[in-house]
């Protein structure tokens, strides 16, 4: 099931601002209509994030 704005969860896009800018991550879900939740592997281990819908390149 497509989520808001046509993105499935399991899409892999790039960070393009902010503290994790220029690493890929896992998309999620959407968390209201300026945030979503994604996946960032870090320190060996896929952490939940929740970042602006406008810090990812899509």
């Amino acid at each position: 099931m497509k989520g808001n704005g046509g993105i499935k969860p399991g899409r892999v896009v790039e960070m393009k601002e902010g503290p994790f800018e220029g690493l890929q991550a896992v998309f999620q879900a959407f968390d209201g209509h300026e945030r979503a939740v994604v996946l960032i592997g870090f320190m060996q281990k896929q952490q939940r994030v929740k970042v602006p819908v406008s810090s990812l390149n899509l």
